[in-house]
């Protein structure tokens, strides 16, 4: 009897995974598309690694090619929905900071794509993303925090650029962002400011953004194939 019981919940646990894995690229066909990046910095941060994601939003739009956020039919529906900075200690690969950016701050936003699904993604473009402080050690650009602020630059290509203080009115100067372009420590003394980008342009990978509702599925059927595992190593 056990073994029949036994059968039974370990075919429930496999069928409940099943789904789970069945489910997860019906949602990926729809819904928000997430941009991935995790590159390596260099200089001046050569003990940093830097990563995050974007987070984009297209509504209901079905136009493949350019889709824009300020023009043509998906003006109205098209909109980056959250970006994350993340800055790792290379040597112990533990996180430093996390940062939150607002991609509202940046005015022009767009994608290519193929398809609808994020493997048909080929690229997504953004201005720079208003910089926010952070409070990794800012001793070594001669600053009392670094700002950073993140430049999408089309195709599957991602930059990192830091400043030495807030340069305020100036970040979407295209100037400013040229100057700072380049990796390393730059003075610019337009500005009056130290900046610099990371040396590696980071490669994006496109994901489905994972649905709430998805790791719940995937808890339970995990949950169960637990539950009997150790059922049966307890009855041995």
């Amino acid at each position: 009897m056990f073994r029949k019981l036994l059968s039974k919940s370990l075919l429930c646990g496999a069928l409940g995974v099943f789904t789970v894995l069945t489910i997860l690229p019906q949602q990926a066909e729809a819904g928000p598309v997430r941009v991935r990046f995790t590159p390596l910095f260099g200089a001046p941060f050569t003990d940093l690694d830097w990563g995050g994601v974007v987070d984009i939003s297209d509504g209901t739009c079905t136009n493949t090619g350019t889709v824009f956020n300020l023009i043509g039919p998906c003006a109205d529906q098209f909109s980056f929905l959250s970006a994350t900075l993340t800055l790792t200690d290379m040597s112990n690969m533990s996180i430093k900071e996390s940062i939150a950016l607002d991609p509202s701050s940046s005015q022009d936003q767009f994608v290519q794509r193929t398809g609808l699904t994020p493997e048909t993604f080929q690229g997504a473009f953004a201005t720079p993303f208003e910089p926010v402080k952070g409070t990794i050690d800012a001793a070594k650009v001669d600053g009392e925090h670094v700002w950073f602020s993140l430049v999408l630059l089309g195709g599957d290509n991602v930059q990192l650029y830091w400043f030495n203080r807030n340069p305020g009115s100036y970040f979407e100067s295209s100037s400013l962002y040229s100057a700072c372009g380049k990796p390393g420590d730059n003075i610019v003394n337009q500005f009056d400011i130290r900046c610099g980008s990371s040396n590696n342009t980071a490669i994006a990978i496109f994901q489905p953004v994972p649905e709430p509702s998805t790791y719940a599925l995937l808890a339970a059927g995990l949950g169960a194939i637990g539950f009997v595992a150790r059922r049966r190593a307890r009855h041995g």
